[in-house]
């Protein structure tokens, strides 16, 4: 009854952050709007500078007078000449760094934006089932994570088998796949000579009862036979600040819907792979 009601108020407190969560993202897309707007003008801007390119010419004249100037030292005209020489020069490598930063500014803005509406689209999202393409959910995931698996170096290799749709809440199986692969993420972040390799691949198995099977593989630390009995267990995490409600929660839905969760591992610093299976939704039915 205790760890029934524990849960409850888990699932509770979820759906409170989640409410939270989209007022969060709304105010934070309508603040980083003008962020938007003003560094596609500023690229404009130092694009189209006249100190940029048109310099070059401008100068061509003054130079020719500088040459012929009466009662300048030659030693003065050769110098004011070499300066004038290179000054659009280093004026136009200046410009194009700045426009450079700008660009990756606005590349970083529209990152975020990117994010915030997938974010947006399974927060609004209302708690129903319906027919899910996995493909697409597993990529959205991996958009998500986009920033973290590229602060971790992470090499990340993707096979999408075409497969059936799944039944279930999309929500809540971005929410497992984002999971999964956070985790995976996080237990590569110790790697120091190893490489850090995130494979996702999806496949079907065929029969009487099809099944979609989806696989996060990692190079991480791996686990130990005890860890794997306890990972879906309430309250349980390997981590110093983990909760123990992610993996047990994604494991009571999935079973709740057909499913199945598997944790493999050969041990530990021999990486990890949690393998996802839902029942195939077969066209016609």
């Amino acid at each position: 009854l205790k760890e029934t009601q524990d849960e409850l108020l888990a699932q509770a407190h979820e759906a409170g952050m989640a409410e939270m969560a989209v007022g969060v993202l709304h105010n934070i897309g309508n603040a980083i709007t003008p962020v938007k707007v003003g560094t596609t003008a500023l690229i404009k801007r130092m694009t189209t500078s006249p100190l940029r390119r048109p310099l070059q010419d401008t100068l061509t004249q003054t130079l020719k007078a500088i040459e012929t100037l009466p009662g300048l030292p030659e030693e003065e005209k050769k110098r004011t000449v070499a300066i004038l020489t290179l000054l659009p020069k280093s004026i136009r490598e200046e410009y194009d760094q700045i426009i450079d930063e700008i660009r990756h500014i606005s590349e970083k803005h529209q990152y975020i934006e990117n994010v915030i509406n997938l974010q947006m689209h399974y927060a609004q999202l209302k708690s129903k089932e319906e027919r899910v393409d996995i493909n697409r959910v597993a990529e959205d995931a991996l958009e998500m994570l986009a920033e973290l698996i590229d602060k971790h170096g992470i090499a990340v290799e993707t096979s999408f088998q075409p497969v059936d749709m799944v039944e279930l809440e999309e929500g809540k199986l971005v929410q497992i796949l984002v999971n999964l692969i956070k985790n995976a993420c996080e237990a590569m972040s110790g790697n120091t000579d190893a490489a850090k390799q995130l494979s996702i691949t999806t496949s079907q198995s065929n029969g009487e009862s099809p099944k979609v099977m989806l696989s996060v593989q990692d190079t991480g630390c791996g686990f130990t036979p005890e860890e794997q009995r306890n990972f879906f267990s309430f309250g349980y995490s390997t981590k110093k600040r983990g909760s123990g409600f992610g993996l047990h929660s994604s494991a009571n839905y999935l079973i709740a819907h057909n499913g199945t969760i598997e944790a493999r591992s050969g041990g530990p610093g021999r990486g990890a792979e949690f393998i996802v299976s839902l029942p195939a939704v077969v066209e016609g039915t």
